[in-house]
């Protein structure tokens, strides 16, 4: 089985082949526009909060993933194919790198996969909770972590759920 798959697919193609918006669609999300706050950058702060360190490289793993390519829609307008509040949503949950959760307790590295890998620092060493999809993203999540907070013994793993990108990094620790 290939975990291999082109970035381009992540891509919103702008071209002359796609269809345009319904007058419906045009009207419903404009009426969105009109009913939310777009100008309140609250949201963004908090999405930002914690923030410790970007990814490398952006977060691309060439050739797993090109996270880079997924975050076309930061910053932007929506077009009118697409509801202004999920395009927003997106561009705010889009964000990577090393996070503080919780004061000297608790981090993520978000944005390196389909999951975030969460650290729990204990007195002895960390608890991970979630590894990711892809052994490769574990490891530079990891490395990242151990670049900013210091490397630490391994203590234990929780999966919360068993859906592969929860687990699928596992491979990415014991190698």
């Amino acid at each position: 089985m290939a975990l291999v798959a082109s970035t381009t697919a992540y891509a919103y193609d702008f071209n002359p082949k796609q269809k345009d918006a319904t007058k419906y669609t045009k009207e419903a999300n404009a009426a969105v526009y009109n009913k939310l706050d777009f100008s309140d950058k609250t949201l963004i702060e908090e999405a930002d909060r914690g923030f410790i360190a970007p990814l490398p490289n952006g977060g691309d793993i060439p050739p797993y993933t090109g996270i880079t390519e997924m975050q076309f829609m930061q910053d932007k307008k929506a077009p009118p194919e697409a509801n202004p509040s999920l395009w927003r949503h997106a561009g705010y949950v889009n964000r990577g790198g090393l996070y503080e959760v919780a004061k000297d307790r608790v981090y993520q590295v978000r944005g390196n996969d389909l999951s975030n890998l969460t650290i729990i620092e204990t007195k002895n060493g960390v608890v991970f909770w979630d590894i990711e999809y892809s052994p490769l993203s574990f490891k530079q999540s990891w490395e990242l972590y151990k670049k900013h907070r210091g490397d630490r013994p391994v203590k234990g793993v929780i999966i919360s759920h068993s859906h592969l990108d929860h687990y699928g990094g596992y491979k990415g620790l014991i190698d």
